[in-house]
């Protein structure tokens, strides 16, 4: 790893935790509640979550969000978060985020460039997380439905549909 992909991989764990302390701070959702332990003859076990995504996915998704909804509410931005990881679970759509968000006239919001704001990073992080829990069989709150795959701005509010 050279020099300056460990300085920007610090930066981005920089980033992440204080998009989640801060996150934290607010009027957080509660976390679901991990399976109980259980005692097996003296072996005790917790559920053990599979992960679907990098920390270079969620800076992708964050810069992705602060085109396409930077002036937009919270919840504006967490739906463009859904319709981006909606594409990634969609078989007619690359099977990775950083595919889906670079994919050409797909998300014209995208730039490598863009900033990450801690509070872009927060929303994108609590998406995450919930996408994460229901790959895994989890029940989670969506503000957009499985099928929102398309979305079009009018400059002012994004509008979000289920058909192109």
């Amino acid at each position: 790893m050279s020099k300056r992909q460990a300085v920007c991989l610090l930066i981005t764990v920089a980033l992440i935790l204080s998009a989640a302390v801060w996150w934290r701070s607010m009027d957080a959702r509660p976390e679901p509640t991990p399976e109980p332990e259980r005692d097996w003859g003296g072996i005790k076990t917790v559920k053990v979550y599979d992960v679907y995504y990098t920390p270079e996915d969620a800076e992708a998704i964050a810069k992705t969000v602060w085109g396409e909804a930077g002036g937009c509410p919270r919840e504006e931005q967490a739906q463009v978060v859904w319709c981006i990881l909606n594409r990634v679970d969609d078989s007619r759509f690359p099977d990775s985020i950083l595919g889906v968000v670079t994919s050409p006239s797909q998300f014209h919001g995208y730039r490598p460039g863009f900033p990450v704001t801690p509070e872009i990073m927060a929303v994108t992080m609590d998406v995450l997380y919930r996408w994460n829990m229901e790959k895994n069989g989890e029940t989670v709150t969506r503000e957009l439905g499985s099928d929102y795959l398309w979305f079009t701005g009018d400059g002012i509010k994004n509008h979000f549909r289920t058909t192109y």
